[in-house]
């Protein structure tokens, strides 16, 4: 008598739901390895592009004797025919072009500038490098409807309550002998006694007391994730290359200590610094060192990284 037999083809239904089972678990332990993998990846382009621009403002420096100003605040923009420092309207990244290799950019027309994205200027952990809308109103030409966007912020020091001023539009004729504020000289004055960072409204900044290691030139600067793309949110509602304001820059006070972009947080108008970053935010000392602060770093030691001449002279960096 002979006895058949038959081989068992396919997986029987609990072979099956083990096997899916197995496969789920595998994803569930590598799609955050991976997203861990690309954000050090982002990280690493946010870090190249600070070193960036730490190293044209050394260059900078070297040229014209003193630190990148931030101009004459809001609604300027760059003007080619005004040099640096003092007389120049636009921001600190409009003087920063030339020693990134954007001169055609800096000698370009005001109504291309507002518009002109630069790869180097936008974090790729928060957005793409686009134009992005904008309604900041411009004094001295061009337009802001379509603007290039920064996720970079000169530090302005300690004292951000002077966030919002701004030469009157009679300044582009008169300066420097414009009044603004009532008063030019009382403005400068002011500008004496309180401003302790490093680019800020009219500045030239020559001496770093407390060591270029020390001090921060610029960092990631916070935004709330509402307004990414939107340009509604006060704080980057304009271009990369306009004056002193909050959109390009923030300040080191410790009543408004650095955080990770939360939508929750400073909904409208910001002058923090952070990032998108989870672990916390770099920023670019001025000798070009750039470097990881975390979240929970002291309001005293914040505030001294952003003071240029308070005379402590510690480690403050918190370094990963």
């Amino acid at each position: 008598m002979t006895i058949s037999s038959r081989k068992r083809v396919g997986f029987t239904l609990i072979e099956l739901l083990v096997v899916i089972t197995i496969i789920g678990i595998l994803m569930g332990l590598l799609v955050p390895a991976i997203q861990r993998i690309r954000e050090a990846g982002r990280r690493t382009q946010c870090k190249n592009n600070l070193r960036q621009l730490g190293i044209a403002a050394q260059n900078h420096v070297g040229k014209n004797g003193y630190y990148p100003s931030s101009g004459w605040g809001r609604g300027w923009i760059g003007d080619p025919n005004r040099g640096t420092g003092a007389r120049q309207p636009g921001g600190w990244l409009y003087d920063l072009l030339p020693f990134l290799g954007l001169q055609a950019a800096y000698d370009g027309p005001k109504t291309q500038q507002t518009a002109y994205a630069v790869p180097t200027f936008i974090c790729p952990s928060r957005r793409k490098v686009l134009q992005y809308p904008g309604s900041e109103a411009i004094l001295n030409g061009g337009s802001s409807s379509k603007t290039a966007k920064t996720d970079y912020a000169a530090n302005s020091g300690t004292f951000p309550s002077e966030e919002g001023l701004s030469a009157p539009a009679s300044c582009l004729n008169s300066y420097p002998d414009c009044t603004w504020k009532g008063d030019r000289k009382a403005t400068q004055e002011w500008l004496k006694n309180n401003y302790n960072g490093v680019s800020g409204l009219l500045s030239q900044t020559v001496r770093i007391g407390d060591g270029t290691s020390r001090t921060i030139f610029a960092g990631e600067k916070y935004l709330n994730p509402k307004h990414y793309r939107n340009g509604k949110g006060i704080s980057d509602n304009g271009t990369a290359y306009q004056g002193y304001d909050s959109d390009v820059n923030r300040w080191c006070s410790p009543d408004f200590v650095p955080m990770m972009d939360t939508p929750a947080i400073d909904q409208e108008r910001s002058v923090r610094f952070g990032s998108a970053h989870p672990i916390g935010f770099h920023v670019v000392a001025c000798d070009s060192s750039v470097h990881l602060v975390n979240y929970s770093i002291s309001a005293y030691v914040y505030q001294h990284l952003g003071d240029r001449e308070d005379g402590v002279k510690d480690e403050p960096f918190g370094d990963e």
